[in-house]
């Protein structure tokens, strides 16, 4: 319960630890340990490998609308 309020709300480990009893160190471990969980469990389903033709139809994309030779994503 300690990660997904620590997820949920942004606390700091130190006040988790406060009020769940843990030491700080094991708060860390146990988000740790949940977030490598949910990115396991969910990461194909959320964020799919694109196949081939998706990157070819994503650089299409980039070219024609921002005239982007060769782009298959942006960051901002």
């Amino acid at each position: 319960m300690s990660s997904f309020r620590y997820l949920a709300t942004g606390d700091s480990f130190k006040t988790v630890s406060y009020s769940y009893r843990l030491g700080h160190a094991t708060v860390c471990q146990i988000v740790c340990e949940t977030c490598q969980v949910i990115v396991n469990t969910l990461m194909k389903e959320v964020m799919p490998e694109p196949s081939q033709e998706q990157w070819k139809a994503i650089a299409e994309d980039f070219w024609n609308i921002w005239n982007f030779p060769n782009c298959i994503g942006a960051m901002d």
